[in-house]
C-alpha cells in the first residue's frame, strides 16, 4: 500500500522469472516485481485490449491479465519505460539470458531509476554428470553454459555502450554453491566450498582479485577449493562502493563491518587520484602519486607483488587530507627481480579500503630472459627444464594454449642447479602449447612445446 510515492517512485528490484530471488527479500514482503519471462513481460506492458481468444482458457487468461495490469501499481511507470527505451545491439539467438539482459537494458534506457535487476541463467550449472566431453575437455555443457553467459554478457555491455549508459550499469554473478576440484565417476563434479563470481561493466577494477588457488598434486573428488573471501565481504562492497549505502545502513543489513574488496574502478574512490607514475633507475623504485581532493582519508599504504596476484604492505603514507588534492612519493630500495607490481591501498579514517590502479615497473638496464630449454621435446606428461647457467628460488613452469589461456602450472623450489623435472599431473589433449618459464630472479623464457 502507498507505492509508488515520492520516495520511491519505481520498483525497488524486478526479477525476470517465475520465483523472486531471496537477495530481494525485505522486513515484511519481496521488493520485487517479477516477470516470468520475455514474452509474458511484453503481455504485460502491453496488455492486449481485446480477448482474440474465446476459448476456456483464453478468457479465464484474458481475466488473470486484467486483475494483473489493475492490481500492480507499477505498471505504469514500467510501461512508461519500455515505450521510452529502446534497444540499439544485436542480441544472440536462442539465448534466454540475452532476451531477459535486452529488457533490462531497454528499461534502463527508458529511464526507470529501479536499482536493482535480477536474471536467470537457463542452463543448470549443478553438473554432476557429463559436465565436459569425455574424450575434449573444452567442450560440453558446462562450456555451453559459459559460452551462453559470455555472448549474453556481451550484448548487454555493447548495448550499454551504444545507448550511452554503460557508466551507469554493473553485473555481477552469483550461485548458491561451488564445485570441487576434481572430477566424480560420471564426468562432472560436485557441490563444493567455492566458486568463482565474475563482475562487469565500464566502472571496475580490471583483472582478478584473489590468488589463484593451489591445487593438490594427487587432489581426490573430496578435495575443496579454499575460500578466500566471505560472500557477505562482497556484498558489503557493493552496497557501500556501488550503492553508497551509509555506514549506519550497512550495519542495519549485515550487522558487522567487513574489509572491502578492489572491486571498482578509482573513478569511485573517496579521493580522487589523478595520476600514479613511477620510475626504476638505480636498483630504487620511485613512486608518485597525485589527488585533486581527499575526504576523510587517513593513509596510502603502497602494496607490491612479484605477479599481481599476492600483495605485500612495503610502507604507508600519511593522507595530508588535502581539499584540492596533494603529491606524494615512495620509494622501494628492496628489489630482488626485475619486475614489481605496485598499488596504492587507500585506508579511510573509518577502516574502509579501497585500492588504486595496479602499476608494473621493470628494471630496464637488466636483459630479461632466462636461458632454458625443454626436454624432450615432443613430451608425454613429464619434461625438464634444462637452463644454461645454475638457478635457485622458485621456479614456474606455466603451459599455455595458443589462446594465452593457463592449461597447468608446476612449482618447485631450485638450489643452485641446472635441472628440474616436472609432471603434468591433469589430462590434457594433445597438441602445440607455449611454456613459460620464469626463474628465482623473476625473468622469463618462453618456448613452443608439443605434446604427445
Amino acid at each position: 500500500n502507498g507505492y509508488p510515492n515520492t520516495t520511491m517512485p519505481d520498483p525497488l528490484a524486478i526479477q525476470i522469472g517465475s520465483q523472486a530471488s531471496t537477495m530481494t527479500q525485505a522486513g515484511e514482503t519481496n521488493a520485487a516485481f517479477t516477470v516470468t519471462d520475455p514474452s509474458s513481460f511484453y503481455n504485460f506492458v502491453n496488455p492486449p485490449t481485446t480477448n482474440t481468444d474465446t476459448t476456456p482458457y483464453g478468457t479465464e487468461l484474458f481475466f488473470l491479465r486484467q486483475k494483473q495490469q489493475q492490481t500492480n501499481q507499477y505498471a505504469g511507470v514500467i510501461k512508461a519505460a519500455n515505450t521510452a527505451g529502446n534497444n540499439l545491439a544485436t542480441y544472440p539467438a536462442n539465448n534466454a539470458l540475452a532476451n531477459q539482459l535486452k529488457i533490462v537494458a531497454r528499461l534502463i534506457k527508458g529511464g526507470l531509476k529501479t536499482p536493482l535487476y535480477i536474471v536467470n541463467h537457463p542452463n543448470s550449472f549443478d553438473t554432476h554428470t557429463n559436465q565436459t566431453d569425455a574424450t575434449n575437455h573444452t567442450i560440453g555443457v558446462h562450456a555451453n553454459a559459459l559460452g551462453l553467459l559470455s555472448k549474453a554478457i556481451g550484448a548487454f555491455q555493447q548495448d550499454l555502450g551504444l545507448m550511452g549508459i554503460q557508466d551507469r550499469v554493473t553485473g555481477m554473478t552469483f550461485t548458491e554453491f561451488g564445485r570441487r576440484i576434481k572430477s566424480n565417476g560420471s564426468v562432472g563434479t560436485d557441490h563444493g566450498t567455492s566458486i568463482p563470481m565474475f563482475f562487469f561493466g565500464a566502472k571496475l577494477h580490471p583483472g582478478l582479485t584473489g590468488a589463484s588457488p593451489v591445487l593438490p598434486a594427487n587432489a581426490t573428488v573430496n578435495d575443496q577449493i579454499p575460500m578466500q573471501f566471505d560472500f557477505r565481504q562482497v556484498y558489503y562492497t557493493v552496497l557501500r562502493d556501488w550503492f553508497q549505502l551509509s555506514d549506519a545502513d550497512l550495519a542495519a543489513v549485515l550487522f558487522q563491518t567487513y574489509s572491502t574488496l578492489p572491486i571498482f574502478s578509482q573513478s569511485i574512490l573517496p579521493v580522487n587520484i589523478k595520476s600514479f607514475t613511477g620510475s626504476w633507475k638505480n636498483a630504487r623504485v620511485s613512486l608518485q602519486w597525485i589527488t585533486d581532493k581527499e575526504v576523510n582519508i587517513d593513509r596510502f599504504e603502497v602494496e607490491r607483488s612479484t605477479d599481481g596476484l599476492g600483495w605485500t604492505k612495503i610502507g604507508a603514507v600519511t593522507a595530508l587530507n588535502a581539499a584540492t588534492g596533494a603529491s606524494y612519493d615512495f620509494g622501494d630500495a628492496n628489489l630482488q627481480q626485475a619486475f614489481y607490481y605496485y598499488r596504492i591501498r587507500i585506508v579511510e579514517k573509518s577502516g574502509a579500503v579501497k585500492y588504486s590502479s595496479n602499476l608494473l615497473l621493470k628494471d630496464a638496464q637488466v636483459v630479461k630472459g632466462v636461458r632454458v630449454k625443454i626436454l624432450p621435446n615432443p613430451i608425454d606428461n613429464w619434461f625438464t627444464t634444462s637452463f644454461q647457467d645454475k638457478v635457485s628460488g622458485t621456479i614456474t613452469v606455466r603451459m599455455l594454449d595458443l589462446s594465452g589461456k593457463e592449461i597447468w602450472q608446476g612449482v618447485q623450489q631450485a638450489n643452485d642447479v641446472y635441472n628440474l623435472t616436472f609432471t603434468i599431473n591433469k589430462q590434457v589433449m594433445p597438441g602445440v602449447y607455449v611454456f613459460q618459464v620464469r626463474d628465482g630472479a623473476g625473468y622469463e623464457a618462453s618456448t613452443r612445446v608439443l605434446l604427445r
